[in-house]
């Protein structure tokens, strides 16, 4: 899901058309169904070689039920707690991403415990609630200055 330059994009394609492997490339997605998409699914991998802003997206699976694998390459870093609510690799390294793969598809107990504590991730750190309390204390200090 999601979309790059064209000639990425390609390149991807034509790797995955190589290995014969079940990829589907859906480009972007609506908004509205982008909770559907993430409960259709079983773990969300985020891969990213790049340096990446924020990881708005593995706050989304996070709050859909979704195991997290992903590499910590750029913002996601700051939230992301390998083996607690995450499992994380070297980006670029295929073989340790295979390895969490199998760790995160064969350790039940593990998989229930990243879920759980994923989920009180972002409800105890990314809620609304909490944006709203921490702008408003940041307004009433602005006040009183």
């Amino acid at each position: 899901v999601g979309t790059g330059p064209a000639s990425y994009m390609s390149r991807l394609e034509e790797e995955c058309a190589e290995l014969k492997s079940n990829i589907e490339f859906m480009g972007k997605v609506p908004r509205d169904q982008i909770s559907e998409l993430y409960r259709a699914h079983d773990i969300f991998i985020f891969p990213s070689i790049g340096n990446e802003a924020f990881g708005l997206t593995h706050i989304e699976a996070m709050a859909s039920g979704l195991p997290v694998i992903s590499t910590l390459n750029g913002g996601q870093r700051e939230f992301l707690k390998d083996g607690i609510n995450c499992l994380t690799f070297r980006a670029g390294d295929e073989k340790q991403l295979v390895s969490k793969i199998e760790k995160m598809v064969y350790d039940t107990h593990l998989r229930l415990e990243i879920i759980e504590a994923g989920r009180r991730e972002v409800e105890t750190n990314f809620s609304t609630e909490r944006y709203f309390e921490e702008i408003h204390q940041y307004l009433q200090k602005a006040a009183v200055e």
